[in-house]
């Protein structure tokens, strides 16, 4: 806008164009929060101007003071604004460079992860097929023995078995042969 445009508008639009001028530099990031509290300091220096601005103009009632007031409070806020603006864009590149370094550094940090993970994962798998080999290995053995330990019994089982028979019937032949001698007699 020129002077001569800026000069036509109304103390309450020259109010509203602070206004958004303020809302975009509240939108900044976190880290111009410094900023926000400069901006702070001089929206107050700025309304002090405007409030001595209308104390003069009711007080004298003067048009032209009315015009060099608000020449002069648009001109406080083209430079500040100005201002403000080179150091928020500053600002900006200054947080856009510092979030690429983080990312880069998290981007290195999660590789490094990945690959320390990586590594416990192998080293925890060979560590799992060891042990499963030795308990496979263990009950193999385990296995063995008690098959073992069967046979062995059911070979002692059907021995005692196979003397029992024998006992019986060698009993069962005498008791016929006493049978026998019995009627023949």
């Amino acid at each position: 806008m020129t002077p001569k445009e800026l000069k036509r508008l109304s103390r309450s639009d020259l109010l509203e164009m602070m206004l958004e001028l303020s809302k975009e530099n509240e939108a900044l990031r976190a880290e111009a929060e410094r900023l926000r509290t400069q901006l702070h300091d001089k929206m107050i220096a700025v309304e002090n101007c405007g409030s001595l601005a209308e104390a003069a103009l009711q007080l004298n009632g003067l048009f032209q003071a009315a015009e060099a007031a608000c020449a002069q409070y648009t001109e406080n806020i083209q430079a500040r604004s100005a201002d403000l603006e080179a150091h928020c864009q500053r600002m900006e590149h200054n947080s856009q460079e510092r979030c690429r370094q983080m990312e880069q550094g998290t981007e290195e940090r999660c590789r490094q992860l990945t690959r320390e993970t990586e590594e416990r994962c192998r080293s925890m798998e060979e560590e799992t097929e060891a042990r499963c080999r030795k308990a496979e290995s263990d009950t193999r053995q385990k296995c063995e023995d008690l098959i073992r330990q069967t046979q062995e019994k059911a070979k002692a089982f059907v021995e005692a078995a196979r003397k029992q028979r024998q006992a019986q019937e060698q009993e069962y032949l005498w008791l016929k042969e006493l049978m026998n001698d019995g009627e023949a007699e």
